[in-house]
């Protein structure tokens, strides 16, 4: 059975102050880079999600941070 990397997902604050979601997927070994991913917009973002949250989970497993940004 594998591990997967652990998800926090939760709001932040731009710059701004406006108020913006955003999920962490954190490496289970030291991160040896980061990736930030932004999703297509719209209707495509809805075909697109179960590929990036798949390819947010293996590069976590692979050793590297990864935010998932939502506009």
């Amino acid at each position: 059975m594998s591990t997967l990397p652990q998800a926090h997902s939760g709001y932040f604050s731009a710059k701004d102050g406006t108020a913006l979601f955003a999920t962490w997927h954190a490496s289970l070994v030291p991160a040896r880079g980061c990736v930030l991913i932004l999703p297509p917009f719209g209707e495509e973002r809805k075909c697109a999600e179960r590929l990036l949250v798949l390819s947010a989970r293996a590069l976590a497993a692979q050793g590297l941070g990864v935010l998932r940004f939502d506009w």
